[in-house]
């Protein structure tokens, strides 16, 4: 039960700072600010359950969502859905090469987190103005489901 639950926890985590930087201060701190609030969330939950697994006041949901994903007309950089599934596929490809290969036996552990949590904070740097990022389906299809079916779909 501990793994799933810092599985859990961990995504909980990255998900609700990931986000609410987005959704509370997106305006104030830009693209680098929420690249960062993602990657520092993960590179926090790395290190402190790396070795156990390996209510936002005043805003409106339905006007300014819960920093779910997107594409198209309308979202962010307007990228067409090509070019948003081909960018979620390409970094979600690259993040597990770097989680894979800083994870490995006979790799430092002691910098995993911070690479594994680098990488996320230069493949949101790049994408935030394509899809959103999400190079995490949990963290894709959490936000959607609050957010309700214009996300979904």
């Amino acid at each position: 039960m501990q793994k799933p639950l810092a599985e859990f926890i961990g995504t909980f985590t990255l998900v609700l700072f990931g986000c609410g930087a987005a959704v509370i201060a997106g305006e104030q701190i830009g693209v680098l600010g929420i690249s960062f609030a993602f990657g520092l969330a993960l590179i926090a939950m790395a290190y402190g359950f790396g070795p156990v697994s390996g209510k936002l006041a005043g805003h409106d949901i339905a006007k300014a969502g819960l920093g779910q994903n997107g594409w198209g007309q309308g979202y962010l950089g307007e990228y067409g859905l090509v070019s948003a599934f081909v960018f979620e596929i390409v970094a979600t490809f690259l993040f597990l090469v770097t989680i894979l290969g800083v994870t490995v036996r006979g790799a430092t552990a002691a910098v995993a987190g911070l690479a594994i949590g680098l990488a996320l904070v230069v493949i949101h740097i790049v994408g935030i103005q394509v899809t959103g990022v999400s190079v995490n389906p949990a963290r894709s299809l959490g936000p959607a489901l609050f957010a309700g079916a214009g996300a979904l779909s």
